[in-house]
């Protein structure tokens, strides 16, 4: 079930896509994932920062797909169906698999229109990765996101232990606020200004 109080998900849906300027390139939900067939759209996506490498195939993430999705950027088509799937329908099937899905989204996308490439997170503590402005993935990232979503719990000791490891790898970590109507507010997060930073959001 989708918390969704102050209704804003559902108007946000019901905003028309933007107009397209270019052919989408096309992407397939396979088995749970969006996977760019083409090499040469792959490639270009790549280049701009989006998806990894699976097996010689481009696979694009939740975050990465809705995105291009509303960007019209993409077109993803449902393999069993043959049929191309609306930004409605794409987000129900992965808030199935990542209950964080919606969130993740507005933030990486908020990230994206400041200039930055993005990732999802590969551990459990940490929502987004981030590279400097004009920086290649081939670099290391320099910050670490955490998101939290306004009246949702906060695991106290787990924040502090993600922070303190993020301090240890020499990052940066920002905690991102999401609120009802789905703006965020960004706070630099370190062990030094914990409880300052812990006593806003909680």
């Amino acid at each position: 079930m989708v918390n969704d109080p102050a209704g804003f998900l559902t108007t946000y849906l019901r905003v028309p896509p933007p107009l397209k300027v270019m052919q989408p390139f096309t992407a397939v939900l396979i088995k749970g994932k969006v996977v760019v067939p083409q090499q040469s759209e792959a490639d270009s996506l790549l280049n701009d920062g989006y998806g990894a490498r699976e097996g010689g195939l481009l696979v694009l993430e939740y975050a990465e797909t809705l995105f291009n999705v509303e960007r019209g950027k993409i077109t993803v088509v449902d393999e069993n169906t043959n049929a191309s799937m609306s930004f409605s329908e794409l987000l129900l099937v992965f808030l199935k698999a990542d209950p964080k899905a919606w969130t993740r989204f507005l933030v990486y996308k908020d990230l994206r229109t400041r200039g930055f490439v993005a990732r999802v997170g590969t551990d459990d503590r940490t929502d987004l990765v981030v590279y400097e402005r004009g920086a290649s993935r081939n670099e290391p990232p320099t910050i670490r996101v955490t998101i939290v979503s306004e009246g949702s719990p906060v695991n106290l000791d787990e924040l502090l232990e993600t922070t303190r490891s993020v301090e240890c790898e020499g990052l940066q970590l920002k905690l991102a606020v999401v609120d009802r109507r789905g703006e965020m507010v960004y706070y630099g997060l370190t062990e030094r200004k914990f409880g300052d930073i812990v006593n806003k959001i909680v």
